[in-house]
């Protein structure tokens, strides 16, 4: 995102959560864990420095409000942020592990990651920004789900948005975001690639509600 720096300075704590959860608690407690990898301020006495987390989502609502973006429009920034500055890369080439599931703060600073662990950064940062989220476990993928809200209806009907796929759970609808990708192509919310149409209607869905940073 143009004017949006990544920020770096929290490797402590990125290289204390790596010995202490080996990249295996987003699969913890059938996927309990995933709120707290959102939320690792309450993780159970571990200190953590959200500086940059506060850094960058501060640059994007910044950014947002400069600008003049609509709601629909910053959600929308924040896919296209983890699309295209974080790389997917497999578990097992960068971690020597059939599955490791980053946190959101080791994904920033690593720059790469697979599925899980870009969603898990895309509804980090859309958590932080008050939009309420939801990860989407597919048999074979990981996705992230936007809940779409009834004020957004004039801007669901532009291009951006108008190849849309929602998904439903309880009386929510989420649009579908793809952030495992290197482009060539990059998917904007509701658009599920061809090779997913099939699981996409399947999809569990663990609700990540808005967050405020302590």
């Amino acid at each position: 995102m143009v004017g949006v720096t990544v920020p770096r300075g929290f490797s402590a704590w990125v290289q204390q959560v790596r010995q202490t959860y080996g990249g295996a608690l987003y699969q913890a407690n059938n996927y309990a864990g995933t709120l707290q990898m959102v939320r690792p301020w309450e993780l159970p006495g571990g200190a953590v420095n959200l500086g940059p987390l506060r850094s960058l989502t501060a640059q994007i609502a910044s950014r947002a409000l400069a600008a003049g973006w609509s709601r629909p429009r910053l959600a929308a920034a924040v896919l296209a942020f983890v699309q295209r500055e974080i790389r997917y890369d497999h578990d097992e080439a960068t971690t020597g592990l059939r599955e490791y599931g980053r946190f959101p703060l080791e994904t920033l600073i690593d720059g790469h990651g697979d599925c899980e662990c870009t969603a898990l950064l895309c509804i980090a940062l859309l958590s932080c920004l008050g939009f309420s989220s939801a990860l989407l476990l597919l048999p074979n993928h990981v996705a992230v789900g936007l809940r779409s809200e009834a004020a957004w209806e004039s801007d669901l009907s532009t291009f951006e948005w108008r190849h849309r796929d929602l998904i439903r759970s309880g009386g929510n609808f989420y649009l579908f975001g793809e952030t495992a990708t290197d482009g060539p192509a990059f998917p904007r919310w509701g658009e599920v690639p061809d090779e997913l149409q099939a699981e996409a209607s399947r999809a569990r869905i663990v609700i990540i509600p808005p967050t405020e940073l302590p």
